[in-house]
């Protein structure tokens, strides 16, 4: 089992199928989903859904992966297939159906367009939120967990775990010219990556814009880039 005596780091969470705002965060290596859950971490299914039991299944994370584990009567899908006290790993995308209330799709933050060895590059950024509590209601705002929220309210699409790491530092360099290769060493140690970081960018760029072709917050000439959480005057 995996050493979680440090602070647990987040890489994944689950997205409500029917309401895509509604995010379950995954912050230990242990959560549990059933109509009794009850813990900090845990996920609980209103009691009305009967076909959920009182400990119905478990997420549980280990070397790396995500994996569920049923524990119920009548099982847990993943992808449509029916498991039953047994675990099975899950992977981005994958969609998850408890009972007749409870249909998420598993999210991982990990997930991105740099390759598996050039994410070991990626540097820590400290917290930029200051004392704010909370997302203000013009431009935007990039959450502990993950979640980025434009004028008040949170953007649909997911940010991955390296694309948050690149607002938190954008956030601390606001309304500054910056340029590709700034960006790219200081977030990830070096320039190797350069064209994989311009890529993600640009694909950051068409979440947290409300038209990406008109862009107010991230803005990305050539080999320039310039953050405006606030917006263009």
């Amino acid at each position: 089992m995996s050493d979680f005596s440090g602070k647990f780091i987040q890489t994944a969470l689950l997205q409500n199928v029917d309401i895509p705002q509604q995010r379950y965060v995954l912050k230990a290596p242990f959560v549990s989903i059933g109509r009794a859950a009850a813990g900090d971490n845990d996920i609980p299914i209103p009691t009305s859904d009967s076909n959920v039991s009182r400990t119905h299944a478990s997420l549980i994370y280990d070397d790396g992966v995500w994996m569920l584990e049923d524990h119920s009567l009548n099982g847990t899908f993943v992808n449509g297939v029916r498991h039953n006290n047994r675990r099975v790993v899950l992977h981005d995308g994958d969609y998850v159906r408890i009972g007749k209330s409870f249909h998420v799709i598993f999210k991982d933050l990990e997930m991105t367009g740099i390759d598996e060895h050039s994410t070991s590059n990626f540097l820590p950024v400290p917290d930029t939120n200051g004392d704010i509590d909370g997302p203000p209601q013009k431009g935007l705002w990039v959450g502990e967990d993950g979640s980025v929220y434009r004028n008040g309210s949170m953007i649909t699409h997911l940010i991955t775990k390296n694309e948050f790491r690149i607002l938190k530092y954008l956030m601390a360099h606001v309304d500054v010219d910056l340029t590709l290769e700034q960006v790219c060493r200081t977030i990830m140690g070096g320039s190797e990556n350069i064209g994989a970081m311009s890529k993600m960018l640009a694909e950051m760029q068409t979440k947290i814009e409300f038209d990406p072709k008109t862009p107010k917050y991230l803005m990305l000439a050539g080999n320039a880039v310039r953050f405006c959480p606030s917006g263009l005057k």
